[in-house]
């Protein structure tokens, strides 16, 4: 099918010009299905009701009726209820559906046979693109080609992956959505046609190689790529590509090329000039740099550090960083303020290597438009790659020209556009950490952070105004820790309180605080400021295996994650997790603050576990937080066991599948893993209990206190056993909790509360018939109210004690029997009536 990458750019005025054309909702079904109206995307965010409305979309103007839906949302296997369901959950997405503006009345509606949605003309993403493309045709057969490339164009542009691809398919939507692939494949092979016949036949070769790749079957795919290549002046790869289809077409179908295929290559053979069309021209400039950043605001240590790498060294830098974190800005205003230092000429070029929907520029046409700029006429471009690149270097041999390439995806991108002078500098913009570079062309990196609070603050107060600002000080810090310092959250959040002036800053800070409506909130409907989609960019460039990682990573509770813990929640060997992990951090979606440990920033963590909750279900999920727990609860119960080896386990059942707990050589290594995922345990403590697992919730708290017990770290601790214990419903663990709240309270000094805790956790005991946990329980008791300074109840809780250890004949009786002789002086033993031996505890 289609991808993103097959399609022309997207012109900017194209972009939005659907979305904005008219103040009536947009429905999108040409990718993730949303929603647009009035605050920007919204998303269904029930995946029955997502199939529903993705039915209706692909039914519009038509009634679906009831047994097809059924049969989709349950893909063949409805259960006795469906019906019933189905009924409710039309009834919520009814609900969560835009009204209609002309005429009034609901959205969806019942008829006889069916549910029929209600659709303006214009509401709808697929009639739009089928629309445009019919206009195209129109355009193309009436000779205009112009026309006919710039509505195939905006046709293509409203594609924003695959079509509904983030529902759960049944039978008639996995027809639809194949026939709408069939529809926009067609549409690109017309639009390429429509290019190579304007001439611009080089910047069609790469996205004609990729889909040559994904469609290998398409003659029309290979024959447009021939034609590109031909006119590019490679001959040579042109009847490569032909010999390479033809074996395609006689290995997978026993079939020679047909008819047309084989008479361009037979043209190409005999030289046929009537292949050969002039390519488009350019108007030349020498100042390519774009428009400084508006307000730029802080980034003194990187422009500083810029300001060093200027001197002696290669000359090329690399500024990477996460998507959203300023790169670019921080790239033109610099180059802006160092321009007069290469007085020859400053180049630039946007290589789009994350580009949502464009496709990534070949270095050849790059190359064009540089030498163009550098004064060369069109028509003295040459056509072979290599005498481009000799041309290139060697008009600026010796010049000193500043060469800013923005957003590009990897070294091979950027290889070819190296002047190769020293006179020259080369500033990169990247999301990846562009190592190969690095390391084979010296080239000098810079990584772009989150910005420093105070610079975060700055920033939002220069968009905000400083009245504004300051009117409303919490909520702006608040807005700060919500944006995660990401300079284009931040911009986002204050255009959101800007353009409704109304709106308090708080209440911006609310939207952004939704555990799961934070990206909502910063979304703009631009794809080039959605935070999602440049997120999106990022996470669609990644290998299978790591974008999988990604989103399990989105399930972790932070704020850390290691390497094993990673290798357990993935149920993969840590071997595997390492070069995936490696490949995240490369890519700046993780950053690795320490050797081995792995953080998410917070809107990143939202963003994967957006991915993992759209990608997997319940089952699914569920089954990586038990792997994740498992590993931290039989690592934690390790490291525990090597601080106090006489201690019981607290595990009863082995970790599950995939999952390899850490082990310990001894006391340091136990306490520096302690020391290390202290904050780690304790948020798991809190994701346990509030995801159904009491048991894991209890037992890592359990753990932690022979840790907490070394250090006197108590209140965290604290917190997190009653957050365990409101959870647990069986009487040992219950008791075994209160058994340790009573420690911690009597280490704290807080007696009473202790005394308190140890009376549970004795009741408890009591009521579970476990006698020993009883004794033990009535020890610390005594010792509580000895501490109190109440001897006489201390005497009575150690004195019933002693009985149960005594009548089981338990070696711990004789300490505590000497205790009694050197506290109290006088024992009274075992057959003294209880009533006048123990006052009720």
């Amino acid at each position: 099918m289609p991808h993103a990458t097959d399609e022309p750019p997207r012109r900017a005025a194209a972009m939005t010009a659907w979305d904005e054309a008219a103040d009536v909702p947009r429905f999108r079904l040409l990718g993730p299905l949303e929603i647009v109206s009035g605050g920007g995307p919204a998303r269904i965010t029930a995946h029955k009701q997502r199939t529903i409305l993705a039915m209706l979309l692909a039914h519009a103007g038509d009634a679906v009726s009831l047994p097809l839906l059924v049969d989709e949302v349950w893909d063949g296997r409805p259960p006795p209820s469906a019906v019933s369901n189905l009924r409710t959950y039309v009834m919520q997405l009814r609900r969560s559906l835009p009204a209609p503006a002309d005429p009034p009345g609901d959205r969806l509606v019942t008829s006889p046979s069916g549910y029929l949605l209600r659709l303006a003309p214009g509401e709808l993403d697929l009639r739009r693109f089928q629309a445009l493309v019919g206009t195209a045709r129109q355009a193309r057969s009436a000779g205009d080609l112009g026309g006919a490339e710039r509505a195939y164009a905006d046709a293509l542009a409203l594609w924003r992956g695959d079509a509904a691809e983030d529902v759960r398919l049944g039978p008639t939507l996995r027809s639809v959505v194949a026939h709408l692939d069939e529809q926009r494949l067609t549409a690109v092979e017309d639009h390429v046609e429509v290019l190579l016949a304007l001439g611009r036949h080089a910047e069609v070769v790469e996205r004609l190689r990729l889909l040559a790749v994904r469609h290998p079957l398409r003659e029309r795919v290979h024959g447009g790529l021939m034609l590109a290549l031909y006119r590019c002046g490679d001959t040579a790869g042109a009847l490569e590509t032909y010999g390479h289809a033809r074996r395609l077409l006689a290995d997978e179908l026993g079939m020679d090329p047909g008819p047309e295929l084989r008479r361009l290559h037979e043209a190409m053979l005999r030289r046929d000039r009537d292949l050969l069309l002039p390519a488009a021209g350019r108007e030349p400039t020498a100042h390519q740099l774009p428009l400084d950043a508006h307000g730029f605001t802080g980034r003194d240590r990187e422009l500083a550090g810029l300001d060093a790498l200027l001197g002696d060294g290669p000359p090329v830098i690399v500024l990477s960083g996460t998507a959203g974190v300023g790169k670019t800005a921080l790239a033109v205003h610099w180059a802006h303020l160092v321009r007069d230092r290469f007085p020859d000429g400053q180049l630039h070029a946007n290589l789009r290597g994350f580009d949502a929907g464009g496709s990534v520029p070949p270095p050849s046409e790059t190359l064009r438009a540089f030498l163009e700029a550098l004064g060369v006429p069109a028509d003295r471009v040459p056509a072979a790659f290599e005498a481009r690149l000799g041309l290139y270097r060697g008009l600026l041999a010796d010049r000193r020209v500043l060469v800013l390439l923005d957003n590009a995806r990897d070294a091979d991108q950027v290889r070819p556009l190296l002047p190769g002078s020293p006179t020259c500098l080369v500033l990169l913009t990247s999301r990846n950490r562009l190592t190969g570079l690095v390391a084979a062309e010296g080239a000098r990196p810079l990584t772009v952070d989150l910005l420093p609070t105070p610079q975060a603050r700055e920033l939002l107060t220069r968009r905000l105004g400083p009245d504004r600002a300051a009117a409303e000080p919490e909520a702006v810090e608040e807005i700060i820790a919500r944006c995660a310092r990401l300079p284009l959250a931040l911009v986002v959040a204050a255009a959101r309180a800007v353009t409704e002036p109304g709106l308090p800053l708080a209440g911006v800070a609310a939207e952004l605080g939704e555990p799961l409506g934070c990206l909502d909130a910063l979304g703009t409907g631009d794809p080039a400021t959605d935070v999602r989609t440049v997120f999106s960019s990022s996470y669609r460039a990644l290998g299978a295996e790591s974008a999988r990682l990604f989103r399990t990573l989105g399930l972790h509770p932070g704020p850390e994650i290691s390497v094993a813990a990673a290798a357990g929640m993935a149920g993969l060997p840590v071997r595997r997790v390492r070069p995936l992990l490696a490949e995240l951090t490369w890519s700046h979606l993780l950053t690795e603050p320490r050797a081995g440990r792995y953080v998410l920033h917070d809107l990143l963590w939202a963003y994967a576990g957006e991915l993992a909750h759209a990608h997997a279900d319940d089952a699914e999920r569920r089954a990586v937080a038990h792997r994740m727990l498992d590993h931290y609860l039989h690592s934690a119960d390790a490291a525990a066991s090597a601080l106090e080896p006489r201690r019981a386990s607290i595990t009863t059942t082995p970790p599950r599948p995939g999952v390899r707990p850490e082990t310990f050589a001894g006391e340091r290594e136990a306490m520096e893993w302690f020391a290390a995922e202290q904050a780690v345990l304790l948020a798991c403590v809190g994701h346990a209990a509030a995801h159904g697992f009491p048991r894991h919730s209890w037992r890592i708290a359990s753990a932690l206190t022979t840790f907490h017990d070394r250090q006197g770290r108590w209140p965290d601790l604290v917190a997190a056993l009653y957050t365990a214990e409101r959870v647990v419903n069986d009487l040992p663990a219950r008791a075994h909790l209160h058994r340790l709240l009573g420690h911690i309270h009597h280490s704290l000094g807080d007696l009473q509360r202790s005394v308190t805790c140890y009376r549970h956790s004795l009741d408890l005991f009591r009521r579970d018939g476990d006698r020993f946990q009883e004794a033990g329980a009535l020890v610390r008791l005594g010792e509580s109210h000895y501490a109190v300074g109440d001897r006489y109840l201390a005497r009575s809780a150690w004195q019933q004690a002693l009985r149960i250890l005594e009548r089981h004949g338990h070696p711990g009786a004789g300490p505590l029997r000497a205790r009694l002789r050197a506290v109290h002086g006088t024992y009274e033993p075992v057959g003294t009536p209880a009533s006048r031996r123990f006052p009720p505890c």
